[in-house]
């Protein structure tokens, strides 16, 4: 046997570890996006009321409502999009580092067994194993600077994603300050 048992039970408590990592950034996400749905859905039910209560009163300006409502949409929109990248970055770094520490546990295991059937073998194939080693360490810092840029590739997309809906909601504030104008109102 390459392994010793507890190096087995290890390895296995370590898979389960980062499965359950996993598990859980999926159960937050899906948790923090159906909050998300849920509040849009809330907001666009109470926009209806009131757009609603608009029309029975009798006083709606067809103009100047939708001028209006395509504007916080697009605050709105921006700030759904912001959360709904924010949620998508978060859970894509975790999973990026779990699947970096579930490559780290496999690499135990093959350094384990290297070291083992080193023990047993002639001293010409220290070479070999001892290459296969620097190999394996190699790959896996290799790895680890992936994983590195990866989730900085991530954090920048967040950061553009956030100036971009910012953008957005300002360009939303600086047009609900000037006056929407309808044209009955315009000729009286």
């Amino acid at each position: 046997m390459l392994l010793s048992p507890h190096q087995i039970a290890q390895s296995r408590e370590h898979a389960l570890n980062n499965l359950l990592g996993v598990s859980s950034a999926c159960l937050d996400a899906s948790q923090r996006m159906s909050e998300l749905l849920a509040v849009g859905s809330r907001a666009n039910i109470s926009r209806s009321s009131r757009h609603m209560e608009v029309l029975s009163n009798g006083e709606f300006d067809i103009l100047a409502e939708s001028i209006r409502l395509m504007w916080n949409d697009k605050a709105e929109s921006s700030q759904f999009i912001e959360q709904f990248f924010e949620i998508l970055g978060n859970t894509h770094k975790a999973l990026i580092e779990a699947a970096e520490a579930q490559v780290r546990v496999f690499d135990e295991i093959v350094l384990a067994s290297i070291s083992r059937v080193s023990n047993f073998s002639p001293r010409e194939t220290e070479i070999a194993f001892d290459a296969m080693r620097s190999s394996l360490e190699g790959a896996e810092r290799t790895l680890h600077g992936m994983s590195n840029v990866a989730i900085q590739t991530v954090e920048l997309a967040e950061q553009e994603i956030h100036q971009l809906s910012d953008s957005l909601a300002n360009k939303s504030k600086t047009t609900k300050k000037t006056p929407i104008k309808s044209r009955k109102k315009a000729e009286e």
